[in-house]
């Protein structure tokens, strides 16, 4: 295993291990080309954390930008995923990604090339949120979660709950979309086989809000 939590790397960083890594950098953190068994820990103090080579986990995966933002689109996790940061997250995963409890100070980019997209705990985005499977659902059901911005998604199936209100922009899915907020107010095109909101404070619809049920 690999447990380093006073890491002082001004260049990037590659980890191999058989089983954990966790590892604190004072400075930004990108990530070389990397394999751990089993679960990632990564932290960076203050900057950023990226990528330039593929990172394979087989386990979970908890990336914290203390001061930063994250920038990661060569992840590999089969297991859950945190992410943390300060500024934006955008994240790829080459597999489904079920999201841990996640706290993003900025936008969310998020985006499963195979396989749905879940969560096994509540996820808070203070900036806008674009949310894809590429070729799976979105099921973000828990009713902590809370996105306050703009939120956009596309899927074969999206399903959302919101415990405050609910800006929703484009929203595609090939069978239902599924909103669930105190309030929403649609502010782009929502188009899915079928299409349900769900609001104990009503739905209003904006200029460029169209909702569209195939």
């Amino acid at each position: 295993a690999i447990d380093v939590d006073q890491l002082d790397s001004a260049g990037s960083v590659g980890l191999t291990t058989a089983t954990t890594a966790s590892v604190v950098n004072t400075t930004a953190f990108d990530l070389k080309a990397s394999s751990v068994g089993t679960d990632l820990t990564a932290t960076a103090t203050t900057g950023d954390i990226t990528d330039s080579g593929v990172v394979a986990v087989g386990g979970m995966t908890q990336l914290n930008a203390i001061a930063g933002a994250i920038d990661v689109e060569q992840l590999n996790s089969a297991g859950s995923i945190g992410i943390n940061s300060f500024g934006n997250a955008n994240l790829v995963n080459a597999v489904a990604i079920d999201l841990k409890a996640s706290s993003i100070g900025g936008n969310l980019t998020l985006t499963a090339s195979t396989g749905n997209i879940t969560q096994s705990d509540a996820v808070t985005v203070a900036g806008t949120s674009s949310i894809r499977a590429v070729a799976g659902s979105i099921v973000l059901a828990n009713a902590n979660n809370d996105f306050v911005d703009e939120f956009t998604a596309g899927g074969t199936a999206v399903e959302l709950v919101d415990q405050n209100g609910l800006l929703a922009g484009e929203i595609t899915a090939v069978d239902k979309v599924i909103l669930t907020a105190q309030g929403i107010d649609i502010g782009g095109v929502i188009d899915a086989a079928t299409v349900a909101l769900i609001s104990s404070s009503g739905v209003t619809q904006g200029a460029a809000g169209v909702v569209t049920a195939n």
